[in-house]
């Protein structure tokens, strides 16, 4: 499942990455699609797709997402944040995943890669993400 984004990420990044060779931009592919034990997240050319796992279907009922997102979050460039506009990411109190931030000994949200991308659940208002995740096994999250 993850093999068959790979081409359709690179056609979304090679306008990006102008310049940059096929290594490159598959490098950067390949540090963006993440396969945790209960989640795998999978950029696409305007958002985040959030699947769960065999394991992930099994204890969502049961555990919050900050639990599912842990090894994401220890593993990876991702970092989910419950409300955006909290964190000060956003003029929105949706929902988000960053890839490719930190906080600064500022205090200021810092970019640590050569492309970094703030996700937010756009239908944070009506919908809870976590109940589409539960019901439909993914969830997509819009890129800002």
């Amino acid at each position: 499942m993850v093999l068959k984004y790979k081409e359709f990420i690179k056609e979304g990044l090679r306008d990006q990455m102008k310049g940059k060779s096929e290594e490159d931009i598959d490098e950067v592919i390949s540090s963006m699609i993440y396969k945790g034990r209960y989640l795998v997240l999978i950029p696409t050319i305007d958002g985040l797709k959030i699947e769960l796992t065999e394991e992930g279907k099994e204890v969502i009922k049961e555990w919050n997402f900050w639990e599912l997102f842990e090894d994401v979050q220890g593993n990876s460039d991702y970092q989910y944040h419950p409300n955006l506009g909290w964190d000060g990411l956003g003029m929105i109190d949706a929902p988000g995943i960053t890839y490719g931030y930190i906080m600064g000994d500022d205090g200021e949200w810092e970019e640590i890669v050569s492309k970094s991308y703030i996700y937010y659940f756009d239908d944070y208002i009506i919908n809870s993400f976590i109940d589409t995740l539960s019901e439909d096994g993914e969830v997509i999250f819009k890129r800002a």
